[in-house]
This record gives C-alpha cells, sequence and structure tokens, in this order.
C-alpha cells in the first residue's frame, strides 16, 4: 500500500477516490485517521517540559477521616508514572 499527498497525484481535496493512476500504474490512496485523546487520560496527566508524565497520587478522594494527617499529606504530592507505564499513558494521550 502507497502512501501520496494528494497534491502530487492532483486529486481535489474533496474527492474520495481511494485509487489512481500514473503511468499504468494504480497507486492506493490512504488518509490516516486522526487518533483521539483518551478524555480520562487528558484529565488525570500531565506532560513536562522534560518528557516525563505527572500523575496524582490515589486514594485522596474519600474515606478521609481513618486516614492519618501525615498519610494525607504525603498523598498530596504528585508523583510521576513508571516507565514501564510510559508507552501506554503516552499512546492514551495520542501522542505515541
Amino acid at each position: 500500500m502507497y502512501f501520496c499527498s494528494r497534491k502530487i497525484v492532483g486529486i481535489p481535496p474533496g474527492d474520495t477516490t481511494t485509487t489512481k493512476t500514473i503511468d499504468n500504474n494504480q497507486i492506493k490512496l490512504s488518509k490516516m485517521p486522526k487518533l483521539k485523546t483518551k478524555s480520562g487520560a487528558k484529565k488525570r496527566f500531565k506532560l513536562t517540559g522534560t518528557g516525563k508524565i505527572k500523575r496524582k497520587g490515589a486514594f485522596k478522594s474519600h474515606i478521609l477521616t481513618k486516614k492519618e494527617t501525615k498519610q494525607k499529606r504525603n498523598l498530596t504530592q504528585t508523583s510521576y508514572v513508571a516507565e514501564v507505564d510510559k508507552k501506554s499513558v503516552l499512546r492514551q494521550l495520542a501522542l505515541k
């Protein structure tokens, strides 16, 4: 399968033709789909300038009465996504 620019082949932008014949050669055209960002991921992760992915710690949203003050304070800090999970998160954010 070949991917080509519409300008090279000369197909108008509104045309949905998937094949084009040039010099007796059949060329298949394919419009690559845009990747959508997972809406849950864009709310939970932020990309830093150095390429790391920031995330919020779990266990800080409810049932806080039984947790010690020190534990709640430590859960407030943001942390980074582990290297093994980085590929999955980047795919969810449609960056890779």
